[in-house]
């Protein structure tokens, strides 16, 4: 819970709309003129995008380094770095939500996927208060501010987009104890799945009696049958189920399944997952009889729609996302404008990080490339 509430905005068009100041991350300074909720600036977006600010501002002028300094150019909405613990020396991106009446500490909402180390405190994704002295934001075109700093878990939104990559790469998000809990007493049948799914009974796995119905291609005189070693055809039902869900499934599918790491490209999107998605949704849900179909009716029906089984009206936003977009555009800005502080003088962390990273992760080599979580939907 939020020690205070936080500030509201209501839209100047209709009147009817409210947002929190905080989900406003499209602008550069803590007010926000003319506000327009996002069915108003539909109707409106010219007007739109008169009322909204550019939220990259580009000086000439290096940011000073020191607390007021800081605390002048921080807002609501704005995404920045934070020292977990005051005698860390790790910081990690958070969202800040509002400044309390000191002046002197913000409310703030840790980056969902940070790792910080064991012997911390921190609870990515959840509020916490912290001193303006443990926050710094971009310290634009400051080479020596920034070189003094250990960021980790810089999350690189521009290496790539979240969405395109978090289902193809199994290491993107490690999977938790619930999915452990559905899949771990099945593992012989996603197995077989793999390895030879022609001798699973259609009977015990709905996705295999659904993919039987589908039209198949006709054989072509003199081709070579498909053995297990060819890719079976792409199965993306998901509904019900997040992005972050079935990343966790792809990851858990990877470290468990035996041979799964070399296998990639013959249970991906395919079958094997296609059952594992069924089985976290029978595991989340009291079906009853004849369960595991109805779970799997559910992935089917519900794919494209809400986690609940409800039509889209409008796309899902991600503030946090987006205003760490924003952060790392100004912290990855290679331009002549980031002057010396940028240009890949330190290659791609190297003036945040001062060195190897958390975790034995060096992060002048590697980069942790995004998560994007939550509740973002298939």
């Amino acid at each position: 819970m939020l020690p205070e509430p936080e500030n509201l905005l209501c839209c100047t068009s209709c009147e009817v709309y409210w947002s929190h100041l905080a989900c406003q991350t499209d602008r550069t300074t803590a007010s926000l003129k003319g506000f327009l909720c996002p069915i108003c600036g539909l109707e409106n977006p010219f007007k739109l995008k008169d009322t909204h600010s550019k939220a990259v501002r580009r000086s000439s002028r290096a940011a000073p380094n020191t607390e007021a300094a800081i605390s002048s150019r921080i807002f609501e909405g704005k995404t920045v770095l934070v020292r977990d613990t005051p005698d860390g020396i790790f910081f990690f991106p958070a969202r800040l939500i509002f400044r309390h009446k000191d002046g002197k500490s913000w409310t703030i909402c840790w980056w969902r996927h940070n790792l910080p180390l064991p012997t911390s405190s921190q609870k990515p994704g959840d509020y916490a208060i912290v001193s303006i002295k443990d926050i710094k934001d971009e310290l634009w075109r400051n080479q020596s501010a920034r070189r003094a700093i250990r960021a980790s878990s810089i999350i690189s939104f521009w290496c790539k987009k979240i969405a395109d990559n978090i289902l193809e790469n199994p290491e993107f998000l490690p999977f938790n104890s619930e999915i452990e809990k559905a899949l771990r007493p099945h593992i012989l049948i996603l197995t077989e799945l793999m390895n030879s799914p022609e001798t699973v009974d259609p009977d015990i796995c709905p996705a295999k009696q659904w993919q039987m119905t589908q039209r198949q291609p006709k054989k072509r005189r003199g081709a070579v049958p498909l053995t297990t070693h060819h890719v079976t055809p792409v199965m993306e039902h998901s509904g019900g189920l997040t992005t972050d869900d079935c990343a966790r499934i792809n990851n858990w599918f990877d470290q468990n399944v035996p041979g799964a790491t070399e296998k990639q490209h013959i249970w991906m999107f395919t079958l094997p997952i296609s059952h594992a998605r069924t089985l976290l949704v029978l595991h989340r849900s009291d079906f009853g009889l004849d369960g595991l179909k109805k779970a799997f009716d559910r992935l089917v029906a519900w794919t494209g729609k809400t986690i609940d089984g409800k039509d889209k009206c409008y796309q899902k936003a991600d503030v946090d996302l987006e205003a760490l977009s924003i952060l790392e555009s100004l912290i990855f800005d290679i331009s002549e404008d980031a002057g010396v502080a940028g240009n890949q003088q330190w290659g791609l962390m190297q003036a945040l990080t001062c060195g190897d990273g958390i975790h034995g992760v060096n992060m002048d080599l590697k980069m942790i490339l995004g998560k994007g979580d939550g509740e973002m939907m298939m």
